[in-house]
């Protein structure tokens, strides 16, 4: 009985083509809707979270003494740096668990004065080992110079690179500016050549002794500093010189990448235990969790009150929708629901016909969102249309994401609001008798 009740709904799909068209463009809308906004933030999340992990080079966790984090840390933060003993004992854990390990780089952050000669102005300089951040920059970021080369590849033992806006300050531009450049998938692999009024910048910053210290270095490189108010003050060197402006052999961090991440939680928890029974003041974090994090937590909040908001309103249109037309669609076919009455079948097996034939133009309306959909994310991406998002410094180009956890659930979901749609037209019209059914107007 189920299996004719089922064509019979099939065959009702195709004979009222009218009403079916009418609902499979409705559901199709609202899937459309659905999956194209929701693969827009699942695209700028993976962007900013590709942007931690992999071009800021942080990998999925960092170690570092976790009371540089407190009041007195961000005070006196060298007191609390990674001694050079106890980087030996973090190697040797690291090579231990090398099967988890896919990389690992140590950082030591600078803050001076930078001068031309003519002009000086405050930096920012991350220290960090050039080849290894390389590698876990790979492969999107490993060229991150936008003009000039990255130091792996300028290969200077004295190489800087600076953010645009710094080495504008500094009067270094690029001889042809790029409009093109954009951050979402790191940037083409060829030194864009530019030009500085001198070639190399002083650097001047307060050793770990509290001396003041100056080195020279080389200009080989403009890079993007990620924030506008960043990138005036941005730039990348050495670790070597690094600790060679502040005259120590420590380091503030190290970040790791592994080889899976969803490991990470169980890899920081042995790596706790291990600090723990080595007598370190070291402790290993995700960089979620960490405070570096706080930016992009805030605009991640933001993005999903705004994608509550969006999806509530589109949910509930689609709902308005579905529910309008399947209702119509049923109260136009009273005749059709008394006919088949008429001739034996009860008020469920109605019902029941009915709520298959829902479901049958929910899943065409599923099919052709589905389609446009991905041939509209394909057809968008293609186009490289550039905007400018926030605070920065570079435009980005639009994209939106093939986010299937998105379309699975955009089909269960208005799968059951067509059924329930259908339940509810149908329910109060079986109700009713026979003949009034047979001779509704």
């Amino acid at each position: 009985m189920i299996k004719i009740l089922a064509q019979i709904a099939f065959r009702n799909a195709f004979k009222n083509w009218r009403h079916s068209l009418a609902a499979i463009i409705s559901i199709s809308a609202g899937f459309l809707s659905l999956v194209l906004f929701q693969g827009y933030i699942t695209d700028v999340n993976r962007m900013y979270e590709d942007g931690y992990t992999h071009r800021a080079m942080y990998g999925h966790l960092l170690i570092e003494n976790p009371e540089i984090q407190t009041t007195e840390g961000k005070a006196r933060p060298e007191d609390f740096f990674i001694t050079s003993e106890e980087q030996q004992k973090v190697s040797q854990f690291l090579a231990d668990n090398s099967y988890d390990v896919k990389d690992t780089v140590r950082f030591l952050p600078v803050t001076g004065m930078a001068t031309n000669g003519k002009n000086s102005f405050i930096f920012v300089a991350m220290g960090y080992d050039v080849d290894a951040g390389a590698r876990v920059r790979a492969p999107h970021w490993a060229w991150e110079a936008l003009y000039g080369l990255p130091l792996q590849v300028a290969n200077d033992p004295q190489g800087v690179v600076l953010g645009q806006s710094l080495g504008f300050l500094l009067g270094c531009v690029p001889d042809k500016k790029n409009t093109r450049m954009v951050q979402n998938y790191g940037y083409v692999a060829e030194d864009r050549p530019f030009t500085c009024q001198k070639d190399s910048v002083q650097l001047t910053a307060t050793t770990v002794t509290g001396q003041l210290n100056a080195i020279d270095l080389n200009v080989v490189g403009l890079i993007d500093g990620g924030y506008k108010d960043i990138d005036e003050k941005w730039m990348k060197i050495s670790l070597e010189n690094a600790q060679t402006i502040l005259n120590t052999d420590k380091i503030q961090f190290q970040s790791v990448l592994l080889n899976k991440e969803r490991k990470a939680d169980k890899f920081v928890k042995k790596f706790n235990e291990f600090s723990k029974s080595q007598g370190l003041k070291l402790h290993a974090i995700k960089w979620y969790d960490h405070q570096i994090a706080d930016v992009y937590k805030q605009i991640k909040s933001l993005l999903g009150i705004f994608q509550t908001f969006i999806v509530t309103v589109i949910l509930t249109i689609a709902c308005l929708s579905v529910l309008n037309t399947v209702v119509k669609s049923v109260k136009e076919r009273t005749k059709e629901i008394g006919t088949l009455r008429s001739i034996g079948f009860t008020g469920k097996q109605v019902g029941y016909i009915f709520s298959l034939e829902a479901l049958y133009l929910s899943m065409m309306g599923v099919v052709v969102g589905a389609t446009v959909a991905v041939v509209t994310t394909f057809s968008v991406n293609q186009a490289g249309i550039l905007y400018r998002a926030g605070l920065l410094s570079e435009p980005i180009v639009f994209t939106i994401g093939y986010d299937f956890r998105a379309y699975f659930l955009c089909t269960l979901l208005l799968g059951i609001l067509a059924i329930l749609a259908s339940h509810l037209a149908t329910k109060s019209t079986v109700r009713a008798a026979v003949a009034q059914n047979l001779t509704h107007v």
